[in-house]
This record gives C-alpha cells, structure tokens and sequence, in this order.
C-alpha cells in the first residue's frame, strides 16, 4: 500500500477543489492510485463506482481526473470521462477546467 501516493492524491484535491473529500471518496481514491501488488503495478486498473444521485460522483471523477493529469511523473496522461449523457460528460471537465483557470501556477 503506497500510502504517500494516497496523502498526496487528497491533499491535493483538497487544496484545489472547493470540497472537502468524505471518507467513501477517500476510499475510492485510495484504491485507484495507493494499492499496488508486488510489481508496483495498481492492483485496481479499473475501478467501477455504483452509485446512487447526490453521492458525489461527479466531483469524484473530476478529482481523480485532475490528479491523473496533474502528476508530473506522467507526461499527456489520457483521461477519458464517460457519462449517460454530454451534458453530465461535460460537467467533470468543465469542474477540472474551472480548478486550473482559478489556480494560475496549474
């Protein structure tokens, strides 16, 4: 369990989004960059999230989207975002988009 990799992925999103992360998206987010088997390879590669309205999906995906891109360790990272329909498709990017324009140094 790299849990550098996980402090560094919530203090991150954390500092840049205008929400503080609750402990199911920490878990999420913990399974997606911090649990490698013996190799170092993630031991999760695909993470699937079902999830009822209002729990926070959105701002889940685009902080996770916003940590993948923002890693200086991986040059053109290639995230995609998949949605029941454009508009909500549009919403995680438009969350990202808005984190970068707000913090100038990004």
């Amino acid at each position: 369990i790299d849990i550098k990799a996980m402090d560094t992925t919530v203090s991150k999103i954390e500092r840049y989004f205008p929400f503080k992360l609750i402990d199911l998206q920490k878990l999420v987010l913990s399974l997606a960059v911090g649990v490698r088997d013996t190799d170092g390879l993630l031991l999760f590669p695909d993470i699937f999230c079902y999830m009822g309205r209002c729990s926070g999906k959105n701002g889940l995906i685009s902080a996770l989207a916003f940590d993948r891109i923002s890693d200086p360790d991986i040059r053109n990272y290639h995230v995609n975002i998949v949605a029941m329909s454009e508009e909500q498709a549009k919403t995680s990017f438009q969350d990202v988009y808005q984190v970068i324009t707000d913090h100038p140094r990004l």
